[in-house]
C-alpha cells in the first residue's frame, strides 16, 4: 500500500468515529425531546381529566341542588355552587351561572338552566 492510501483510510476511519459520535448524540437528543413530549402530554391530560371532574362535580351539585329544591335554594348552597363553579376555571360557565343567578323571571330561570346543564354536558363530552 502506497502512503496516499494509509492517509485516506485514516481520515475515512477519522470521519466515521465523528460522524458516528454525533449520530449518538442526536439519537440522545432525539431520546430526551421524545421523552419530555411524553410527559407533557400525559400532564395535559391529566389537567384535563381534573377539569372535566369538576365540571362533573358542580353539575351534580348543580342537579342536586337547585334542580332538586322544594322552593328557594339555601345561602349555603349558592355559596357551594359559586365555588364549585370558580373551581372550574370556566368563563363560560361562570357566565351562564351568573346569568342564572341575575334570572327575573321563572322564564329567564328556566333557560339559564337548561344551558348550564347543556354547557357542562358539552364540556364533559369534548374532553372524552
Amino acid at each position: 500500500m502506497n502512503r496516499l492510501s494509509i492517509i485516506f483510510i485514516v481520515i475515512l476511519a477519522i470521519a466515521s468515529v465523528f460522524l458516528g459520535i454525533v449520530c449518538f448524540s442526536y439519537q440522545n437528543r432525539l431520546t430526551v425531546a421524545k421523552n419530555m413530549l411524553i410527559l407533557c402530554s400525559a400532564e395535559k391530560e391529566a389537567a384535563e381529566k381534573r377539569v372535566n371532574e369538576k365540571i362533573i362535580t358542580f353539575n351534580k351539585l348543580f342537579i342536586d341542588k337547585v334542580l332538586s329544591a322544594q322552593g328557594p335554594v339555601p345561602h349555603e348552597d349558592v355559596f357551594d355552587l359559586e365555588n364549585a363553579v370558580s373551581e372550574t376555571g370556566d368563563a363560560g360557565l361562570i357566565s351562564q351561572w351568573d346569568i342564572f343567578l341575575a334570572s327575573e323571571t321563572e322564564e329567564d330561570a328556566r333557560r339559564s338552566v337548561l344551558a348550564i346543564l347543556k354547557l357542562c354536558a358539552d364540556k364533559i363530552l369534548a374532553e372524552q
